[in-house]
């Protein structure tokens, strides 16, 4: 193309809009980048290239290109809007937030400025903050279905349920066609236990935007709560198209469920090291069909995971594994074994303490042993409704004849000081020994983070304590689950009533003899 023929240039453009109009971002970057050769200080070229990336997902190779528009034109609000939309898909989230204020105080009237300030917010857990900005985009914008979107969102993720509701429903009626506030409906209504609602809203979601992972994550979520596998593990598929969901790349390729027996096959753990645990159950499965299972697991899991049957190896965190023919994330599994969704692998239990592995502390006094474990991890998404304050525990150390062992570790484990709980987090390096401690205890009690899947694992009697609305795992109703015959669940009557599930473990407690928890 001619730098000197405008005629050039002005088709090039043409091809790229009707590119980026198609929704082909890549493709329009592609015309852009071109046209830029021959006008390169045109700042719109500059902003609709990194645009283009962008869209396309490429944020990080999208930004050098749209901080040279902004600088090329500086008085330009959508350039910088743009810019910091970038810095926030990329997790910049405190660079992310400095750029929308800068926008917001040059441009004091600027709807986006403000809406995405309290979404970078929300999403950097300053909910208060987010509350209170999006409450002035509100005022600004008071029938912007984005703005009412992303206010219901904020007051989702500070458990203000109720409060959410209405404007997520008003975000829809607005704009019927803005997918992620059927999305974030659908969430408003799961939280209420309006299981079908929620259902039909993600529905609604993924239907009008096919592309957004995210939203198939939240729409497979509410699927396998209401406890079909079949579909949730299939919807489930779509979370490598998050960037802090997508599990690791390894060069083999991915095994599908098929191939001749005797495969090598490298199975690797992805998120949380409870999801490990609760998935590792279909490796020996996996081996007993005859292949060669290698297993990368988290480090801090490596140990214990040694003890499942059929593996041939684990490895530990980063290491380089083994050589093998096919490759599959750990949590696929139960897509790609599809026969096995009829009835969850029960057999517990699947895991056991490793030889030579001791528990921390000696034999006990005659006095039933219960080890608790009070809050998750605080980074987990939904930690404000599932750790519990340590000081309503209280009622629980009333019950006679118990030695209470505190199991918890991190820096919460500090809030047992001073209480009957035995504190033994610096003996739990690893989950190998907390699997040795368990296994001297009479009764694990534990809100629903790993160690709850560790108990169940191995065949311990626990007992999981749950908000409201739980994670998927544990269904909505019942006091067993089929993935750990070993557990009673009690569960929330309402929303945050942590009271009466202390109340109904504490007269449990009562009622039960040593060797009857």
């Amino acid at each position: 193309m001619s730098r000197d023929d405008p005629s050039d240039l002005t088709a090039t453009l043409r091809r790229a809009a009707d590119q980026e109009a198609a929704g082909e971002f890549a493709v329009a970057a592609t015309i852009y980048e071109e046209a830029l050769a021959a006008a390169p200080l045109e700042p719109e070229l500059w902003f609709r290239l990194g645009a283009c990336l962008r869209g396309s997902g490429a944020a990080e190779a999208a930004l050098q290109y749209l901080e040279k528009a902004a600088m090329l034109a500086p008085e330009s609000v959508d350039y910088a809007l743009e810019r910091a939309m970038a810095l926030q898909d990329l997790r910049r989230l405190e660079e992310a937030v400095a750029a929308y204020n800068e926008i917001r105080t040059a441009h004091p009237d600027n709807v986006s400025a403000y809406t995405n300030l309290g979404v970078a917010l929300n999403e950097g857990g300053h909910l208060e903050d987010a509350i209170g900005t999006l409450e002035v985009a509100r005022e600004m914008a008071p029938e912007d279905p984005v703005v009412l979107s992303n206010y219901g969102a904020a007051l989702l993720k500070a458990g203000r349920v109720e409060d959410a509701l209405p404007h997520l429903e008003a975000a829809t009626r607005q704009d019927p066609s803005a997918a992620e506030a059927w999305s974030n409906l659908g969430f408003a209504r799961q939280e209420t236990g309006r299981l079908e609602a929620a259902l039909a809203a993600h529905e609604r979601a993924v239907e009008l935007a096919p592309e957004a992972a995210a939203l198939h994550w939240n729409l497979a979520m509410t699927l396998l709560l209401t406890g079909d596998y079949a579909r949730g593990f299939r919807t489930f598929e779509h979370r490598r198209g998050m960037p802090d969901r997508k599990p690791r790349d390894f060069d083999a390729p991915e095994w599908t469920g098929e191939g001749p027996a005797g495969l090598t096959i490298l199975v690797h753990a992805e998120q949380g090291i409870g999801d490990a645990i609760q998935f590792a159950r279909y490796l020996p499965i996996l081996a007993a069909d005859g292949e060669v299972v290698h297993f990368a697991a988290h480090t801090a899991f490596a140990t214990l995971a040694e003890t499942l049957d059929g593996v041939t190896s684990v490895v530990a965190g980063d290491d380089p594994p083994p050589g093998h023919d096919y490759q599959i994330p750990l949590l696929s599994l139960p897509h790609r074994m599809g026969t096995l969704l009829e009835t969850v692998p029960a057999a517990c239990p699947y895991l056991r303490v490793p030889e030579g592995v001791v528990s921390p502390f000696g034999s006990g006094d005659g006095r039933r042993r219960v080890g608790i474990v009070w809050a998750g991890n605080p980074n987990h998404a939904n930690d404000r409704n599932r750790s519990i304050d340590f000081s309503r525990l209280t009622p629980l150390f009333a019950a006679a004849g118990i030695e209470w062992v505190g199991l918890q570790v991190g820096v919460r484990a500090g809030d047992a000081a001073g209480t009957p709980v035995v504190d033994i987090s610096r003996d739990l390096t690893d989950f190998a020994r907390t699997a040795a401690a368990m296994a001297e205890l009479d009764l694990i009690v534990s809100v629903d983070t790993a160690a709850a899947h560790l108990a169940g694992a191995l065949g311990r009697p626990v007992w999981v304590l749950l908000p409201h609305v739980p994670d998927w795992r544990w269904g909505m109703t019942g006091d067993a689950t089929p993935w750990y015959p070993t557990a009673r669940l009690f569960r929330q009557a309402s929303p945050g009533d942590w009271a009466g599930v202390i109340e109904a473990v504490a007269a449990a407690l009562r009622s039960t003899g040593k060797n009857a928890c």
